[in-house]
């Protein structure tokens, strides 16, 4: 059977097709990794950032700027370890000279015993909580349990100063664009920002690759059939390496709309020929612009970590994997298990932090808008199989 696609996709048909129900929505970022995407821009104060405390003219010159910290012999063996782990410094570097400028300390004294370093951290998160309250010092904490551990520090296991523990509780496990809304990401994005970070969209909502692997994905997309009901459907079969698990995932394309828009690209080139923070910055901008239409976040509110707002402004390009986890899930009749193992580390971090399952999801189980559709349908179809969905894709769509 040969893929035929039309150029456009009826989007009143697809709305008629789903009556719109307002999802439940809460979000949070994967506390587990460190992702940096192009944030707003913000003003701060020179008195309100813990990164500029007075020195006293007598400081240690070390102190004086990152690169003179960075210069330090302890601080040398330290990122060349990172390097040896495969590990990216800069996300640890960066939070010790902190660390060390705030308490005016030289980095040394953080590894003399594990004690002393909880101590020492105490004082930090002090000063931190009178700066910025409400806001986690969680990647704080990574840096120096790393930092102990790379200088053969014993950590203790059950440590309330330093603990190994996240700060997350899957607040915003239920952030998702809902099919009406993604839908209309698709126009607005190649309007606003041209074909190639539609592309990029799209393939991420359902591929969901971390953002640095996507803005130098490659496309090697192979086309496979599947068949329903004595019909045969394309689907698109996919493998990319996440370097943060360093490991290769396969993945897979249902929407038909995504199969047409892979079909536009070059095999084993980038989506974006342009530099990761060009790409990082340029779609980080319009999705924001996105989210505002939708009404996702409004640019009068500054929103705390624990809102969903945060996330949206913060992680708009994340937050799209998060739209995906929930995507995937209502195609699988919310198996948590088959999810996983198209990106996550394991299904407990999925269901936590990505997709929390509801009651309302309880009550869905066995639902399929293809076989079992309900009488009173909503915005988020869902599924007793990926094969279902992509036959209910096909139809809705308007795919033959």
């Amino acid at each position: 059977m040969k893929l035929r696609l039309p150029p456009t996709v009826n989007v009143q048909e697809v709305v008629a097709e789903e009556t719109v129900e307002e999802p439940v929505i809460d979000i949070d970022e994967e506390i587990k990794e460190y992702i940096t995407e192009n944030k707003p821009e913000t003003k701060k104060p020179y008195r309100d950032s813990i990164n500029k405390p007075k020195l006293q003219a007598d400081s240690p010159i070390f102190l004086t700027s990152k690169k003179r910290f960075g210069n330090l012999e302890l601080i040398k063996t330290f990122v060349e370890k990172c390097r040896i782990n495969k590990l990216g410094p800069a996300r640890y570097t960066g939070r010790l000279f902190t660390i060390c400028k705030a308490l005016k300390v030289h980095p040394k004294e953080l590894i003399v015993n594990f004690e002393t370093a909880e101590k020492l951290f105490l004082d930090f998160e002090s000063l931190w909580g009178k700066i910025n309250p409400n806001k986690t010092t969680e990647e704080y904490r990574k840096a120096i349990r790393k930092f102990l551990a790379y200088n053969k520090i014993t950590i203790e296991p059950r440590s309330k100063a330093i603990p190994a523990t996240t700060d997350s509780k899957g607040d915003y496990s239920r952030v998702h664009l809902n099919n009406t809304e993604f839908t209309k990401g698709l126009e607005y994005i190649e309007k606003h920002a041209g074909f190639e970070y539609k592309a990029l969209y799209a393939l991420t909502h359902e591929m969901f690759p971390r953002p640095e692997t996507l803005y130098n994905y490659m496309p090697n997309i192979e086309i496979q059939y599947a068949d329903v009901d004595g019909k045969s459907y394309p689907y698109g079969e996919a493998s990319i390496y996440e370097k943060k698990q360093k490991k290769h995932y396969e993945k897979i394309i249902l929407d038909p709309r995504v199969l047409k828009i892979t079909s536009e690209l070059k095999k084993n080139v980038p989506v974006c020929n342009k530099p990761p923070k060009t790409i990082e910055k340029t779609l980080s901008k319009v999705l924001r612009d996105f989210y505002r239409e939708l009404g996702k976040i409004n640019s009068e509110v500054k929103y705390e970590k624990g809102q969903e707002g945060w996330l949206y402004t913060n992680r708009p390009i994340y937050t799209l994997r998060h739209s995906a986890a929930m995507l995937w899930m209502s195609r699988t009749n919310f198996n948590a298990t088959l999810v996983a193992k198209l990106g996550w580390e394991d299904p407990k971090t999925l269901s936590t932090y990505y997709a929390k399952t509801t009651v309302k999801n309880v009550m869905q189980s066995g639902m399929c808008y293809y076989c079992r559709p309900p009488q009173t349908k909503t915005n988020m179809a869902v599924f007793c199989s990926p094969t279902h969905a992509l036959a209910y894709y096909f139809r809705v769509f308007n795919f033959a």
